[in-house]
C-alpha cells in the first residue's frame, strides 16, 4: 500500500505539467502575431513592365534611380541617376545583378495577426522601393527592421495589407551606393604606346623618370632609367610599371575628406605618372601599405580604390635594386673591344665570336693587345672570360647624388665598342679609401662603385677578381702559358 502511494505523486505532478502544456499552446496559438512559414513569391516584375526603380534609403540623402528603357530588339537599356549603363564607368553587370535582387520577392514567412506597423518599423520604413510601371502608376514595397535573428527584415507591398518577413539581403542590396555599380578598372596600357613613367616615393624622396623600348622578339618592355640616373631599369623595375600598366582597380570604396589621413591619402606615399606617346597620361596616388592593404585614387576618377598587397608588389622595392646592378652591363656577343687605362698602362681586350658564341669555338678570335686570350687553366676556366666578366659586372656599390666630384681626377678609364660602334666611357675617380665615383660618358652618374670591383684579387677564386686584377692574371696567362693552359702557383695565390 505504501509503495503506490509513492508511485501516485510523481503521476499527479506529471498530470499537472501536461495540462499546463495544453493550456499553454492553447493560449499561443490565439494569442497576438506570429509568423508561419509562406515560402512564395508575392511580388515579381519584368523591366518590361517599369520605367524606372526608384530607392530610397531613411538613413542615405541620394536615391538609387535606374531608368529602364530597351533597345531595337526589346532588350532593357538601363540608366543610372540619368546616365547610361555600360559605359566608361558603370558596370551592366552590377546593374543587372542589383535589378534582378530588387524586382522579385520571394517571402520566407507571413505575419499571422499582425498588429500596428510601427511594431514592425514599416510605418517610417528604413528602405521604400517604388517602381514606376508603364501605365504610370506607382507601386511601393516597404523594408523595415530586421528580424530578432537578423536574418530577415520585414516587407509591406502597398495596397496588401499583409506582412512579411524576407532574407534581410534585399536590404543589403538595397543600401548600395554608386561605388557598388562601377566597372571594375582595368588599365590595360599597352607597353608599345609609353612614352614615359615617372614614379615616385615620398618615404626617401625618390624620383625616377624612365622610356619604354619594347623587345621585338618577345613584345616585353624594356625600361631605361633617365632621370635623375642614366641606366637600364632592373627587372624589379620593369615588373612593378608592368603590374600597374594592367593593374585592376576591384573594390572602391568611400573615404570623407576628414579621415583621407587614416588612410594615408592626404599625403600619398607612391606616386606613378604614366604619359603615352599621343600624350594621353594616367596618373595614380597610392597610401603606403596599411594592414595588407595599399589606398588611392587616379586622377580622373572620384573614388578611392583598395589594392591588396597581393595585387600590387614592389613599391616599396629599395631604389638599388629598381636600377641595373651593373655600371655597364654587355654580353660576349655585343661587345666589339674593351679598352682599360689605369697607372700609365693600358690594354684592349678584342671579341669575334663565331656561330657557338664561345671563346673556344675555332671561329672565334679573342685577343688582349693582338695577343690570343684564350688560354684555360687545369679546370677549363678561360682566363679571357675572368676578365670579360670583371669588366662587364662592375656592381654599383652605391649612390652619392649630392656629391660633386671633378672628371679630371679621374684614376682609371673604361672604354666599351659595341659590335654596332656604340662607345661608352666610364671613368673612375677616388671618392675615399675604398670607393670611387663613376663617370659615364664624361657625367657624374650619381653613383660610386667600391675597391674590390676594380681591384681585388681573387688569387685561385677566378671569380672574384676586380677589373685592373683580371687583366694583370690574363696578360700573366698569355706570357706564362704552357699548350694553351696556364695555373695560378700556389705561392702568388697566398699573395
Amino acid at each position: 500500500m505504501k509503495s503506490w502511494k509513492n508511485l501516485l505523486i510523481p503521476l499527479i505532478v506529471m498530470g499537472v505539467l501536461i495540462v499546463g502544456l495544453i493550456v499553454f499552446l492553447v493560449i499561443k496559438n490565439n494569442s497576438g502575431s506570429g509568423e508561419e512559414e509562406f515560402d512564395t513569391n508575392v511580388l515579381s516584375i519584368g523591366p518590361q513592365d517599369i520605367t524606372e526603380l526608384r530607392v530610397h534609403r531613411r538613413n542615405l540623402e541620394d536615391d538609387i534611380v535606374i531608368g529602364v528603357g530597351s533597345d531595337s530588339l526589346g532588350s532593357p537599356v538601363y540608366s543610372y541617376n540619368g546616365v547610361e549603363v555600360d559605359d566608361e564607368n558603370y558596370s551592366l553587370t552590377a546593374i543587372n545583378n542589383f535589378m534582378t535582387v530588387m524586382m522579385s520577392y520571394n517571402v520566407s514567412s507571413l505575419v499571422k495577426n499582425s498588429g500596428a506597423l510601427s511594431e514592425y518599423g514599416l510605418s517610417d520604413p528604413e528602405i521604400t522601393i517604388e517602381f514606376t510601371r508603364t501605365d504610370n502608376t506607382v507601386q511601393r514595397v516597404l523594408l523595415g527592421d530586421d528580424t530578432y535573428d537578423g536574418s530577415a527584415c520585414y516587407m509591406k507591398i502597398d495596397g496588401d495589407d499583409r506582412i512579411f518577413t524576407v532574407a534581410v539581403a534585399k536590404k543589403v542590396c538595397a543600401n548600395y551606393t554608386e561605388i557598388d555599380f562601377l566597372k571594375s578598372q582595368v588599365l590595360n596600357i599597352d607597353f608599345s604606346q609609353i612614352s614615359t613613367v615617372q614614379f615616385d616615393r615620398t618615404t626617401d624622396h625618390l624620383h625616377l623618370l624612365a622610356t619604354c623600348e619594347i623587345y621585338e622578339d618577345t613584345g616585353e618592355p624594356l625600361f631605361t632609367i633617365v632621370e635623375p640616373y642614366k641606366i637600364k631599369a632592373s627587372t624589379y623595375f620593369n615588373n612593378l610599371i608592368k603590374t600597374i600598366c594592367q593593374l585592376e582597380i576591384a573594390k572602391f570604396i568611400e573615404i570623407p575628406d576628414d579621415q583621407l589621413e587614416s588612410y594615408g591619402l592626404n599625403d600619398p606615399a607612391f606616386h606613378i605618372l604614366i604619359t603615352l606617346n599621343n600624350g594621353q597620361k594616367t596618373e595614380l596616388y597610392i597610401s603606403q601599405k596599411l594592414a595588407g592593404y595599399y589606398y588611392g585614387r587616379m586622377l580622373g576618377i572620384d573614388q578611392y580604390f583598395m589594392l591588396s598587397d597581393m595585387q600590387i608588389t614592389g613599391l616599396e622595392t629599395p631604389i638599388l635594386t629598381l636600377l641595373n646592378s651593373y655600371v655597364a652591363y654587355y654580353t660576349s656577343s655585343e661587345i666589339s673591344s674593351i679598352s682599360g687605362f689605369y697607372g700609365g698602362e693600358n690594354f684592349r681586350l678584342e671579341i669575334s665570336l663565331g656561330p657557338s658564341g664561345k671563346y673556344a669555338d675555332p671561329d672565334s678570335s679573342v685577343k688582349l693587345d693582338n695577343r690570343n686570350a684564350v688560354v684555360y687553366n687545369s679546370d677549363g676556366r678561360i682566363y679571357a672570360s675572368v676578365l670579360f666578366e670583371s669588366l662587364a659586372t662592375i656592381v654599383i656599390g652605391g649612390i652619392d647624388s649630392d656629391a660633386t666630384p671633378n672628371l679630371a681626377d679621374t684614376i682609371m678609364t673604361l672604354e666599351y665598342v659595341t659590335n654596332e660602334y656604340q662607345t661608352t666611357k666610364v671613368d673612375f675617380v677616388q671618392r675615399d679609401a675604398d670607393t670611387y665615383y663613376v663617370f659615364i660618358n664624361d657625367e657624374y652618374s650619381g653613383f660610386y662603385v667600391t675597391y674590390d670591383e676594380l681591384f681585388r684579387d681573387g688569387g685561385t677564386d677566378t671569380y672574384s677578381y676586380g677589373v685592373w686584377a683580371a687583366y694583370q692574371l690574363l696578360d700573366t696567362a698569355i706570357k706564362n702559358n704552357v699548350n694553351g693552359v696556364y695555373d695560378i702557383p700556389e705561392e702568388v695565390a697566398d699573395n
